[in-house]
């Protein structure tokens, strides 16, 4: 499903709030592991970067917890495990940032200059304002609230990693993949179509 925001698409229900938000959309599984799927919404507006992912199905494996609102930690190697993340695309540049966003309240962020080449991190430094997570036997719902000044429009890439803790499995989710492997980096994976426009 598309999901460049310069077109409208269908609103994004959560269980315990309504959030009217275009660009909602569908994330697809890699592995095809779990019966389970996975919508997400990227909205900015000035500074503020919001990303909402909500995962229906078959989801008492994965060990999500239910948190209320609360302000994020900085934590390291959350895509590990279960962690749900927004790689930020320069629309004019191979540069891009990679959000990593535990469902534990942690979140840390990566700058490429290149295709998996680290770079300067940014002058103006990212911030984690809020989480929220919302879970129920057949859903799991994850809000994080980034502020950060974008200084160019940006395609966003939404992406989940779910780890089944029992069956010690992960399958990878996004608006595309590149076989033979789950690269979420890998730019030209997705489409200019696919991409979420968002607009400095």
């Amino acid at each position: 499903m598309s999901c460049n925001s310069r077109a409208n698409h269908r609103s994004f229900q959560t269980s315990h709030v309504i959030l009217n938000i275009v660009n909602a959309c569908s994330l697809i599984s890699f592995f095809h592991y779990f019966d389970c799927q996975v919508e997400v919404s990227i909205t900015y507006s000035r500074p503020l970067l919001k990303s909402y992912f909500k995962v229906t199905g078959d989801i008492q494996s994965f060990g999500l917890p239910s948190l209320n609102s609360q302000k994020p930690t900085r934590g390291k190697d959350l895509w590990k495990h279960s962690c749900f993340e927004v790689f930020l695309f320069d629309e004019n540049s191979n540069r891009y940032t990679e959000f990593n966003f535990s469902p534990n309240a942690q979140w840390d962020f990566f700058s490429f200059e290149n295709y998996r080449q680290s770079g300067a991190s940014p002058i103006v430094q990212p911030e984690a304002l809020r989480c929220e997570a919302f879970s129920t036997i057949k859903s799991f719902e994850l809000s994080y609230e980034i502020s950060w000044p974008l200084h160019q429009s940006t395609l966003a890439a939404p992406t989940v990693i779910l780890e089944d803790l029992s069956l010690n499995k992960q399958d990878f989710y996004a608006l595309a993949h590149a076989a033979p492997k789950a690269d979420f980096h890998l730019r030209s994976a997705y489409t200019q179509n696919s991409l979420i426009y968002l607009k400095a």
